[in-house]
């Protein structure tokens, strides 16, 4: 999510190739030369590959810098990749739990709140 919200604000026409779990592995591998099997990987137009999102945005800060000049303030590098590492690590499981929940609990309201405070406030 946050390579698209940056090449969307760097106003980059782009494709997203979207794939259920799993099977986006059979095209993450070949793109990667088999060494990444997870999402997302940017594929430049010459073939080139780049993955995690933290790389893909140091990359795409390198590429748009007149149009994204602000992702990487000056000496707010480290405070910026451990916040992205953080979305990536804590929050983004997280919230795909919750989904996963909510998804299985729809029809029970208490239920599902209840999952989602215990996912969202469990101390990792």
């Amino acid at each position: 999510m946050q390579v698209r919200w940056a090449l969307d604000l760097a106003r980059v026409k782009y494709t997203e190739d979207a794939h259920a779990p799993g099977f986006h592995a059979f095209e993450t591998l070949p793109a990667t030369s088999g060494r990444c099997s997870a999402t997302p990987v940017l594929v430049l137009r010459d073939g080139t590959a780049t993955w995690d999102s933290t790389e893909i945005l140091k990359r795409l800060a390198i590429m748009y810098s007149q149009q994204l000049g602000t992702l990487y303030p000056p000496g707010m590098g480290a405070e910026v990749e451990a916040l992205e590492e953080y979305l990536d690590d804590v929050l983004g499981p997280n919230a795909r739990q919750v989904c996963c929940c909510a998804s299985a609990t729809l029809h029970h309201p208490a239920l599902t709140a209840a999952c989602a405070v215990a996912i969202l406030f469990h101390a990792p």
